[in-house]
């Protein structure tokens, strides 16, 4: 912008009027406030008081101040307010308070207020996850490496954590003396420290705010005595984090990019770890803080130093905060050696600004834990402020205004003292420490220079430099800056910059701009007189302009590289002076304005400019605000002022603008689209002299009809049925305005070089459907405009839109052929149609737009032209490469590019059809089959929304989008709540205590109905395992008993029965696993346990007598009670965090309470809670609680070796401790479950440490005898074995390294007790107890050595084979043997009778087959059969487990037969009991075995035998046989159903460790085993259910599904109908769907990670089905479907080609529009259906389109193509639209298009022919011949007609003044019968006929000389010429298409004639 050259001004002004300020509805609120009676006055000696405090510093605040920001929702509209006096804050947006604040009780008054952004962190949830974060436990530094291949892939998803991103916000920053609050419009408040006054705030780009501290008077004099600022603190500090202390700010030398979308990048330019941080001179006092939003991308800071008389500029960027290196040793700052030469020494010269903040230092606050600003960048950088990235400064010239006013610019040197010291806000804190501990009281400031820093958040680098005279230094509050212009120019940013001053009456504006190396220049660019300035939006969208107040108080709005344009203010609505005398508005930058009061009714100054609204202020005090906005609301005249702009001389464009504005403005700036481009034609068709004088002229209309024919309401329903046939009566003789002739002074290339824009704008408009209004009225400007100059494209437009020119004018015929002018212009249509048909030899359209003239961007920001068009372009492009030879991977790349480009589905319904149409045959031919690699939105748009929705949902792994009920996913779709219904929730709102759990909900009926069938085993099984009611039992009746008789066998009978209730929550926890998705704000409820019975048939409830069960018994089933209660608790539960937890707390801590934290731990919810919650819970040493919160927690990190809970363990495990022997006051169960714990969290690592104390347990010294103090010793032996086994899990190699030998031989010693001899062979006292410790070394055994086949290490557990050394082992050593034989010999594991035989010795086998032959066999021979046998069956149960092998299955339930038919011998000797108790845990392990391998699946035959066995509680069966048979039944149907169990090794340890054979007699009883490891199987659980939904209704479904896995060294594939369980993830291969029923659907597990990534996140397939059949639930064999029903009926064809009645009633599938919803849940299907193929019209005319509706509706359902629909319709609309209609023309030329696309491109591009594949095109190619041979019919008629015969004629002779070619009262149509005929015909220019008919006679002739007289043939030559003339066309004239035949010999035949 040149302000030096020659100025264009406006003679008259445009009138603006004033309203009143409603901006300023929060400093009235406080006016109104303080109005209010005081009940008494301060004294005199409080206000010096208060003053004093406020510091010497401060200066005196009004007693009401406010500031004006843009609107946060909005940021084209809209202004935020925020207004504050001493203790009150109000927030006001639009002039409407909406948030108030009081702070009178923090007891101190408000120094300063703003608004700013605020970052708000992201919330981290507990829950799984599909991001690829880890917890934190894992990523803090206090996590140690784990296998992860002992993890299950779904167990390693489900520890993934929720991150919620951060957002960015606006907030209000409240400054008082020693602290801040940040207030965000949420209500949410944060408060942090200041140590120091502030004195003004400003908001920073992306978040933060920048504070300017206020600086001492005796700060100032060591600065004084020096000569130098080094001495001075820094002033500005910067705010982004309340968590943090404020930073200083830091200088650099220059900083690249920052500005616009450019990143900033600094990091070359950050002082080195031997320099110091410079920091801005302490005596710079900021004036102006740049704000970036929409229209200004740069950040830039204005300060001044009043006593150097020097304004500063500077760009400010923000950088990522990193580790700050120690500056000890590296090269000291010029403080330190000042101080050390002697320049400043003693504690007398500390500033009282260092005794304020010391004597506050205990305030400061202590950073956060977590590490934000580490986090901070990322979060920025994805979430912009208005969409504007950062910015970048350099060093710049120093120049005064002195010079720049006289001309002379002369750069200064920047001053010797620049480089500040590093002392910043760390070293103040380090000194604030020391002074508030007492420590040396007269410490120097200098002392703190030495340690290592804070890094600033945010850098400055100075710009520029200006010197100020004497009296603007002396009245620099004045001073006003801005930035406006901010544009591109080329590849370059630059903006002005507004320096006013009043004080001299001028305006500075300074050049800002990037330079190559991206780094920010300015320069003095120039002035203009004015005395107040501020940039304002008001003639240009996007782009500030700048609107002065003149020396004669004249609002002048200068734009346009100086361009003025006055404003007149109309005085209206004004704020009186006296009436906010007291209120002082800051102004966004923070300037308190200040003006003085002048006479007159004067505009004295102008302030607080928001967007387009300005207040004015008068010489009176009064102001008012204005607005400047001059902006037309028409986007249409919006458009085609850009490209005006853009493309034509901006002198030209500026006339042009007046102009318009002009006639806008006398049309009172109406509203109406219409009128506002209007206003423009004319202003276009005045400058170029395209009008006639007497058209400037606007004189209303007097007659009535002519007023309707005006009005908007007649043009928007021109095209109306019912008005089409409407004739208006013709007043007068229609007058015919002459075209206009360019005169000698108006030059045809300036008028061309609109012309060309307005073309491509229009031919963009063409290709944008809901646009077809605007390209109407724009045809007719461009039609007026190329009349004149270019006729043919005058009737290019005129042939499209004939009703936009009166007449039908043709040029003379010297003046258009040859010239470029008269060239047809460019189809964009037809370029596109011709790119498809030959794309190796046309031009491609996008090479056609780059060739183009650049724009220049005048009117817009930074627009690029012609979007739409490019973006088609692109596609077509694809759709043609050659590159690609087949049709598929063309129509691939095609649909990649349209989803990089983010078109959505209904891109395509906004084009016209003919180009829709490639582009949707293109999505069609991907439809089947599109590839993997595909981004989302390239399934969406080719309609498969079942490949998008699996990736798309979010969750858990264990509950997740599969597995919610179709309400959760539909809410829309909710039936209405019945009234019962209504008052039931309304009751139990009332009644909270009232509402009974019983513990055994599922709530997933869609899931269960379709999973089970219609079968009530899920309810048989929940009635089973539901503990808190009283079960029914019959009792015989006795008469002969007596009373107190029947009350003991009554009693006998709960006492039976409660040991079967006491076993119910272990069931009832598996069955109910991760049934709740998420928890409710209130207390969890736990159901009670009922120990009562009912007794039939008398009723009667008797409930156990008081001390009958013991209170330990009871305290165990209440912990497994309240752990059931937990587990119902999905993990995905986001809401469960530590304040819940702790919400649920009793007052008491119970056993129940102990259970649920350890269920929440099981499920990973436990990590959540906070540190001292947990010591709340571990302090009150209450023993169940300690051991669930260990075990929790444990289980919460299982593997990850978290250091924090190892030190909560090792408190609680003397093993741990350093220090051997320490006496602890804890038990041993819980030292236990301490041990237990330690394996969980180091599972599967190797840890030697924890291994060797893990193993030092197992032989324990005060554990070899047994005494009471030691009762759970074979517990805590247990335990200590499965912690050993659990960290070197699978660990055990294959060469033994000397580690493994020596653990290995220590654990053969446990095993068989072979201690070393002495020296006399005597044997010494053994060390431990061999009872003891054999089967807990073998257990460790087998875990460490699991999976390694090592014969070797498997021999070591030997089975003895003779009765002698049977009777001496216990009988279920040879249990665990079995079973640790063959976890060490995996592989060789077979679901065979043989490899069980092969695991009995050979002895034992026979004798128990001689015993089946009625033989007598030992006891010990018995016994250890049954163990063994028992042991296989274990063994079988891990290796199966989950996969519902039938193999397993059968020989598993073969072995529980044989021991349920072996419990019922019974016999009195002892011998018999014993062995009936070893048939028994044989039994109980086989049915824990067998329900293992069918987990999940809820078979039937399994649910028999447990049933049976639930119902023997008569029987001798105690505790631990109920036990066993509940977790078995709880298995069968885990979760529901929806999960099962994994075959990873850390799954193998924990079902190892949950189904233990140690079955206890009571519920109480530990001894053996601790029973809080019976829940370790949810460690091992998996979500294997593979779930398919319909994506459309999210109803579960039968699907028939083909999956392929890995059995061994083979490939197997099964056939499945899901829901199904699915092998575990690292044997599946691939998942396929391919049913007609359903879209194929594939999943590539094996080679595709997107898509085992997606089967881990959800374990549903969303499957779309084919709208022409039902689900196999509605139609299980097929007979119902669509294409059943409509029997192929060949009537439909017809009625698609040929509209016309038919007999609907004896079609099969006439009610089509009854049964829709039955195949369709499309809503346009559903909707299409019931009102247009109902078939109850009246007239003939609805009844065939009811018949044309019901056929295209029929044919798109049966093809599953609904895109198509409105195809259909838009082909029969052209069968009978009225040619008079504004957009016939271009519907007829589509439809034509489209018609030759499938004839002449589809079958050969499109259809996959040359692929060997063939498909149906999606519309009929005959249904679109015979519309378009329909509207040839019909062109034929009226071409029949005399009068367009004449015209036709005419035309062809190019006839100019032929008055035919004129429409008539008897012929009114024939404007629109002419573009007809000559757009159907694609007859050429008329300019071009006469030379063409030339030519034809020519060739005639020559053809005729050519050709010997005896071989002519008149009709042979004379069909040579007609050919030779029809192909040569093309040199004549640029058509789309060639000239048709009929219309070509219609031509000739004229010429003939004439």
């Amino acid at each position: 912008m040149d302000f030096s050259g020659s100025k264009s001004t406006i003679s008259e002004a445009f009138a603006v009027p004033t309203f009143v300020p409603s901006s300023y509805a929060g400093a009235r609120c406080l006016k109104r406030k303080e109005q209010a009676p005081e009940p008494g006055r301060s004294s005199s000696l409080l206000d010096s008081i208060k003053s004093a405090l406020k510091g010497n510093g401060s200066e005196r605040n009004p007693q009401i101040r406010s500031t004006l920001v843009p609107g946060a929702s909005e940021p084209a509209h809209g202004e935020d307010e925020l207004a504050w006096n001493d203790n009150t804050v109000v927030w006001s947006i639009g002039g409407v308070v909406a948030s108030k604040w009081s702070f009178e009780r923090e007891e101190q008054q408000i120094q300063f207020a703003c608004m700013a952004w605020f970052l708000q962190p992201g919330v981290v949830h507990s829950a799984n996850s599909s991001d690829s974060s880890r917890s934190k436990s894992e990523t803090d530094g206090n996590s140690v490496h784990s296998g992860a291949d002992s993890f299950s892939p779904f167990f390693r998803k489900s520890r993934y954590k929720i991150v919620e991103p951060s957002s960015i916000t606006r907030a209000a920053y409240v400054f008082f003396r020693s602290f801040g609050k940040i207030i965000l419009s949420n209500g949410l408040e944060y408060t942090f420290s200041l140590p120091f006054l502030v004195r003004q705030a400003w908001s920073l780009y992306p978040n933060g705010v920048l504070i300017q501290r206020v600086l001492d008077d005796s700060e100032l004099k060591p600065s004084m005595t020096a000569g130098s600022d080094d001495f001075v603190l820094p002033t500005l500090f910067t705010l982004t984090n309340p968590f943090e202390e404020p930073r200083a700010v830091g200088v650099l030398e220059k900083i690249r990019g920052g500005y616009y979308e450019v990143p900033s990048t600094i990091s070359e330019f950050l002082p080195g770890s031997d320099q110091a941080v410079d920091f801005v001179p302490a005596g710079e006092r900021v004036l102006h803080v740049s704000t970036r939003n929409v229209f200004q991308g740069m950040d830039l800071i204005v300060t001044i130093s009043s006593d150097r008389r020097k304004l500063s500029f500077w760009h400010y960027a923000y950088e990522a905060i990193k580790t700050v290196p120690s500056k000890q040793g590296g090269k000291p700052s010029k403080r330190v050696l000042k101080q050390k030469a002697g320049v400043h020494a003693g504690p007398s010269t500390q500033s009282a600004m260092a005794h304020d903040m010391a004597a506050r230092g205990d305030r400061i606050r202590e950073p956060s834990p977590e590490v934000y600003e580490e986090t901070q960048p990322a979060e920025m950088a994805e979430a912009p402020l208005f969409g504007m990235p950062v910015v970048p400064p350099t060093l710049s010239n120093t120049t005064t205004l002195a010079s720049i006013a006289t001309g002379n610019s002369a750069p200064a040197s920047w001053p010797p003292n620049t480089r500040r010291s590093s002392f910043t806000r760390n070293d103040l804190t380090s000194t604030m420490d020391r002074m508030v501990l007492g420590r040396r009281s007269d410490i120097g400031l200098s002392d703190a220079v030495t340690q290592d820093t804070i890094q600033p958040a945010f850098w400055m680098a100075k710009l520029l430099d200006f010197d100020l005279d004497e009296d603007e230094a002396a009245s620099w509050q004045k001073i006003t800056f801005g930035l406006y212009e901010f544009r591109k120019e080329g590849d370059d940013m630059r903006a002005l910059m507004l320096v006013c001053s009043p004080i001299r009456g001028v305006v500075h504006n300074l050049r800002v701009e990037c330079g190559k190396e991206q780094v920010l220049k300015m320069e003095y660019q120039g002035s203009l007189a004015g005395i107040a300035a501020v940039p304002v939006l008001s003639v240009r969208p996007q782009v500030m302009d700048l609107l002065v107040l003149t020396a004669e108080h004249q609002l002048v709005i200068s734009t346009y590289s100086g361009k003025e344009i006055p404003i007149d203010v109309k005085y209206g609505n004004v704020v009186s002076g006296s009436q906010d005398a007291e209120v002082s508005v800051v102004a966004p930058d923070g300037d308190v304005s200040i003006s003085s009061l002048v006479d007159c009714q004067k505009i004295i100054s102008i302030r607080d400019a928001i967007h387009s609204c300005v207040t004015v202020v008068f010489e009176d005090g009064s102001r008012a605000r204005v607005n400047v906005n001059l902006l037309p609301k028409d986007e249409l005249t919006l458009d085609v002022l850009a490209q005006l702009g853009n493309y034509t001389d901006p002198e030209n464009f500026f006339d042009i603008h007046m102009a318009f504005l002009d006639n806008w403005f006398n049309s009172g700036k109406s509203c109406v689209s219409d009128i506002q481009f209007e206003c423009l034609s004319r202003a276009i068709l005045s400058f170029f002299g395209c009008i006639p004088p007497e058209e400037f002229e606007s004189v209303p209309p007097t007659d009535p009809w002519l007023n309707v024919l005006q009005s908007p309401s007649a043009k928007r329903l021109k095209d109306d049925t019912a008005l089409g046939e409407l004739r208006i009566p013709i007043f007068g003789p229609k007058k015919l305005s002459q075209p206009i002739r360019l005169t000698a002074t108006m030059e045809k290339r300036t008028l061309m070089s609109l012309l060309s824009p307005l073309h491509f704008m229009a031919e963009e408009l063409r290709l944008f459907v809901p646009a077809h209004r605007r390209l109407s009225k724009l045809a007719r400007l461009i039609i007026r405009l190329a009349t004149p100059c270019a006729p043919g494209w005058a009737e290019y437009w005129k042939r499209l839109f004939p009703s936009a020119s009166d007449s039908w004018d043709l040029p003379p015929i010297e003046d258009t052929y040859g010239k470029e002018d008269n060239t047809w212009p460019h189809d964009i249509s037809a370029s596109l149609f011709s790119r498809l048909a030959s794309p190796e030899g046309s031009v491609g359209l996008t090479k056609l737009l780059s060739d183009r003239t650049a724009p220049r961007f005048t009117y817009f920001q930074n627009e690029p032209p012609h979007r739409l068009m490019k973006t088609i372009a692109e596609l077509f492009d694809t759709l043609c490469d050659t590159k690609f030879k087949e049709s598929r991977k063309r129509a691939e790349e095609t649909i990649l590019k349209l989803a990089q480009m983010h078109c959505s589905s209904d891109f395509l319904n906004l084009l016209p059809i003919s180009i829709a149409i490639p582009l949707r045959e293109a999505a069609r031919t991907c439809q089947v089959g599109p590839p993997a690699s595909w981004p989302l939105m390239a399934y969406e748009f080719v309609g498969r929304n079942d490949l998008t929705e699996a990736s798309l949902a979010t969750g858990d792994i264990l509950f997740n989008d599969g597995y919610r009920s179709m309400k959760d996913h539909l809410n829309h779709k909710i039936p209405r709540k019945t009234y019962r219904a209504l008052f039931e929730e309304a009751h139990k709102a009332v009644h909270h205590g009232e509402e009974i759990t019983s513990g055994v909900e599922l709530d997933l009926a869609d899931f269960t109905d379709i999973r089970f069938g219609q079968d009530r085993r899920l309810q048989e099984v929940a009635r089973m395992l539901r503990s808190s009611v009283s079960p029914t039992i019959r009792m015989q009746e006795k008469p002969e008993l007596s009373e107190h008789d029947l009350a003991k066998e009554q009693q006998a009978q709960v006492l039976k029965t409660a040991e079967r209730t006491l076993a119910l929550p272990l069931g009832r926890a598996m069955f109910t696993f991760g049934s709740v998705p998420t928890v409710k704000k209130e207390i969890c409820t736990i159901p009670k346990i009922e120990l009562s019975i009912r007794v039939t048939p008398n009723n009667a409830l008797i409930a156990p007598e008081v001390g009958k069960i013991p209170a330990e018994s009871i305290q165990w089933a209440e912990f497994h009670n309240g752990v059931a209660a937990a587990l119902r608790i999905a993990p995905s539960s986001g809401t469960v965090d530590s304040s819940w937890i702790a919400f649920n707390k009793p007052n008491e801590l119970s056993a129940e309470h102990a259970g649920f934290l350890y269920g929440l731990g099981l499920t990973g919810h436990l990590k959540e809670m906070l540190t001292w919650h947990t010591f709340g819970y571990l302090t009150p040493k209450h023993d169940l609680t300690s051991i669930g919160v260990l075990l929790g927690l444990s289980a919460a990190n299982v593997g990850t070796g978290n250091r924090h809970v190892t030190k909560l363990l090792a408190v609680h495990t003397p093993a741990l401790l350093p220090v051997e022997g320490v006496e602890l006051n804890v038990p041993l169960l819980t030292q236990a479950s301490g041990l237990v714990g330690i394996g969980l969290l180091y599972m599967s690592t190797k840890n030697r440490r924890m291994a060797e104390v893990a193993l030092h347990q197992l032989s324990r010294k005060d554990l070899m005898s047994p005494d009471i103090s030691n009762e759970y010793r074979e517990a805590y032996v247990l335990a200590a074995a499965f912690s050993f086994g659990m960290i070197m899990l699978g660990r055990g190699t294959i060469t033994s390294s000397p580690a493994d030998v020596s653990l290995l031989a220590r654990l053969r010693v446990l095993i068989h007790g072979e201690g070393p001899t002495t020296s006399t062979g005597a044997k010494e006292d053994a060390s431990f107890d061999v009872n003891l410790t054999s089967p807990a070394a073998t257990l460790a055994l087998g875990l460490m050595f699991l999976r390694t086949n090592r014969q070797d290490v498997a021999d070591v557990l030997t089975i003895p084979d003779t009765i002698l050394s049977l009777n001496s082992i216990q009988p279920n050593f040879l249990l665990v043997r079995t079973l640790c034989r063959a976890l060490i010999m995996w592989d060789s594991v077979k679901a065979s009778k043989e490899w069980v035989q092969a695991q009995i010795p050979e002895s034992i086998a026979k004798a128990i087959e001689a015993r089946s032959r009625g033989k007598a066999v030992d006891d010990a021979v018995e016994l250890a059969y049954y163990n063994i046998v028992s042991g296989c069956c274990f063994a079988l149960g891990l290796k199966y487990a989950g996969t519902a092998r039938e193999e397993a299955y059968t020989r598993i339930i073969e072995y529980y037969d044989f021991f349920n038919r072996s419990s019922n011998s019974s016999g009195p000797a002892y011998d018999h009991k014993i062995k009936r108790v070893a048939v028994r845990d044989g039994l109980n392990l086989a049915s824990l075995s067998l329900n293992m391998v069918m987990a999940g699946t809820g078979e039937i035959n399994c649910l028999r035998r447990l049933r049976y066995a639930h119902g023997m509680y008569n029987a001798p069966i105690r505790y631990g046989s109920h036990m066993a048979t509940h977790m078995a039944l709880g298995m069968l149907f885990l979760g529901g159903g929806r999960f099962t169990l994994g075959s990873s090794d850390a799954a193998i340890a924990c079902m190892v460790a949950a189904f233990f054979p140690r079955f206890p007699a009571l519920s109480s009883d530990n001894r053996s085993y601790l029973q809080a490891m019976r829940h370790l199987w949810v460690l091992a659980v998996e979500p294997r259910c593979l779930v398919a939904r319909d994506v459309d209704t999210k109803e579960v479904i039968y699907l028939p599904t083909k999956i392929r896995f890995k059995e061994g060294d083979n490939i197997v594939g099964a056939q499945m109908i899901s829901p199904t369980l699915i092998p575990s993830l690292d044997r599946l291969l691939s998942i396929k769907v391919d049913t007609p029923r359903y879209w194929p659907f594939y999943l590539d597990i094996a080679n595709c990670p997107p898509h085992k990534e997606t089967l881990l996140r959800s374990q549903t397939l969303y499957v779309k089905r084919r709208t022409m059949f039902l689900s196999y639930l509605e139609d299980p064999k097929g007979s119902r479907s669509l294409f059943v029903r409509s029997g192929m009926s060949t009537g439909e064809a017809a009625s698609l080609d040929h509209p016309q009645l038919s007999d609907g009633a004896v079609h099969p599938a006439s009610d089509l529009h009854q049964f829709i919803t039955s195949h369709s849940n499309d809503i346009s299907f559903i909707a299409f259906a019931d009102r247009f193929c109902r078939g109850d019209g009246v007239t003939e005319a609805e009844k065939v389109l009811s018949s044309f509706c019901h056929a295209a509706l029929l044919d798109c359902i049966i093809q599953d193509k609904p895109q198509v629909l409105s195809s259909y319709l838009m082909l029969y609309r052209t069968r009978i639209m009225n040619p008079r209609s504004r957009y016939f023309q271009l519907e007829q030329q589509e439809i034509t298009r489209v018609a030759e696309f499938y004839l002449r491109l589809f079958e050969r591009r499109f259809s996959g022919r040359t692929e060997g594949i063939t498909r149906p095109s999606l519309i009929r190619e005959s249904s679109v011949v015979s519309a378009v041979n329909a509207v040839s019919d019909r062109l034929r008629k009226i071409s029949d007609s005399p009068e367009l015969q004449r015209a036709i004629r005419a035309y062809i002779l190019n006839q100019r003044d032929s008055p035919d070619l004129q429409e008539t009262d008897s012929y009114p149509d024939l404007n629109h019968h002419i573009a007809w005929y000559l757009s159907k015909h694609a007859v050429p220019f008329s300019a071009y006929l006469p030379r063409l008919r030339e030519y034809a006679k020519l060739t005639l002739e020559t053809l005729t000389a050519q050709t010997p007289e005896e071989e002519r043939d008149a009709a042979v030559l004379e069909e040579g010429v007609k050919f030779l003339v029809h192909q040569s066309i093309g040199m004549f004239a640029r058509l789309s298409t060639y000239w048709s035949i009929e219309s070509f010999e219609h031509a000739l035949q004229i010429w003939q004639n004439t």
